[in-house]
């Protein structure tokens, strides 16, 4: 009898599973095609935190509308950033945004971001901005691994010997060699 109970409270969790999922799908499908591309050039992690938000917020009442509202709010918000001539302050803003890489990277590389996006402030949606600080990122890091690669050359009379780690996200595995030129 309890497992009766257990497989039928197991069904319902995955209908309602399904209604959450489904519920959000329709919305955001819904916001793509009527909102446009105020909407789409909130780039997926943004489009997705509206609709999450409007979700919680709203719940039964969350409508393309809402979305709307929120998808102008955080535009502005975006478009308000250009204004900002302080580092810290900028960095601050950038927290609040739906900008996953941003807030994954340590105080350093923020500040240097910060400096980048403040010396060239030419976003115009959370998209674009976004794409700036991907490609600051790189950046950052082709110097840093540029840098680490000098310092790790030895130089003898004839030729130069270096040790390089290779660690790629794709394989995770490190490779040591020793290049005499």
């Amino acid at each position: 009898m309890s497992s009766l109970i257990n497989e039928l409270e197991a069904s319902l969790l995955v209908e309602e599973a399904k209604e959450v999922i489904s519920k959000e799908q329709s919305l955001l499908e819904n916001s793509i095609e009527e909102i446009g591309r105020d909407f789409v050039n909130l780039g997926r992690h943004g489009r997705e935190q509206v609709i999450k938000d409007v979700i919680n917020k709203h719940g039964e009442n969350a409508s393309v509308n809402v979305v709307k509202e929120y998808t102008e709010k955080l535009n502005l918000t975006v478009k308000g950033l250009v204004k900002v001539k302080d580092k810290t302050k900028l960095i601050s803003c950038l927290e609040q945004l739906p900008l996953q890489l941003f807030l994954s990277l340590d105080t350093q590389k923020k500040e240097m971001i910060a400096d980048r996006l403040l010396e060239r402030n030419k976003w115009t949606n959370l998209d674009t901005i976004n794409k700036a600080i991907l490609h600051f990122a790189k950046l950052i890091t082709r110097k840093e691994i540029i840098k680490k690669q000098d310092e790790n050359q030895i130089h003898l009379q004839d030729s130069v010997a270096t040790m390089t780690l290779n660690i790629t996200e794709e394989s995770y595995s490190v490779e040591n060699f020793i290049k005499v030129l």
